[in-house]
């Protein structure tokens, strides 16, 4: 997100998702603004630090005991194991 010089949205940049690391304060919870919630990480090291007002992170699949959100991947082979033993007790 940038602003001009009177502060008015004028640009959005796309960052690859998967370079974000939230963070989290004592809490628990992503840190209030100006301090930094989330951070890209560019080949291991730290490249960027944004404020939850710079950054909107929007995870597909939030869970409430993990930091990260479960993928497409992870929640569709749940599934399947799931059906899979269903279907194996009921032989």
């Amino acid at each position: 997100m940038k602003a001009s010089l009177d502060r008015d949205l004028y640009a959005l940049d796309v960052i690859d998702g998967a370079t974000i690391k939230p963070l989290i304060g004592d809490d628990g919870r992503a840190p209030e603004p100006p301090d930094p919630a989330y951070q890209q990480v560019l080949h291991g090291v730290p490249a960027a630090d944004f404020s939850a007002d710079e950054l909107l992170y929007l995870p597909r699949n939030a869970r409430t005991h993990r930091l990260y959100d479960l993928s497409p991947v992870d929640q569709g082979l749940t599934e399947a194991i799931r059906h899979f033993r269903k279907r194996a007790s009921s032989w």
